[in-house]
């Protein structure tokens, strides 16, 4: 049973407008999830372009260490520096096994 034109008509629009609230709510939810994606990317991003800065800032002090030594004295400490970095690597390998305990 009819409750009367004006209130059809009034629940037919309530209806309308509920039905396009919710699919703009489910857009919305999407473009969250858009953006949190692309949030972690950038973070990513920008943890791996903050290590290569660190890294290339290393490679700068000890080329500059190395500015006006003599060609044996600049072979002797590269050859130093890449023991010390093979013994970090070897250590940080090894530490990392045990972070579990």
């Amino acid at each position: 049973m009819s409750k009367g034109k004006k209130f059809d008509a009034a629940e037919k629009h309530f209806l309308e407008k509920e039905k396009k609230y919710r699919a703009e709510i489910k857009n919305l939810i999407l473009e969250l999830k858009v953006a949190r994606e692309e949030a972690k990317m950038w973070r990513e991003t920008y943890e791996t372009a903050k290590k290569s800065i660190e890294e290339y800032e290393e490679m700068i002090d000890k080329l500059t260490k190395y500015v006006g030594m003599p060609k044996e004295d600049i072979k002797k400490a590269c050859e130093k520096d890449k023991r010390a970095n093979e013994a970090l690597s070897w250590l940080s390998k090894w530490s990392g096994m045990f972070r579990g305990y």
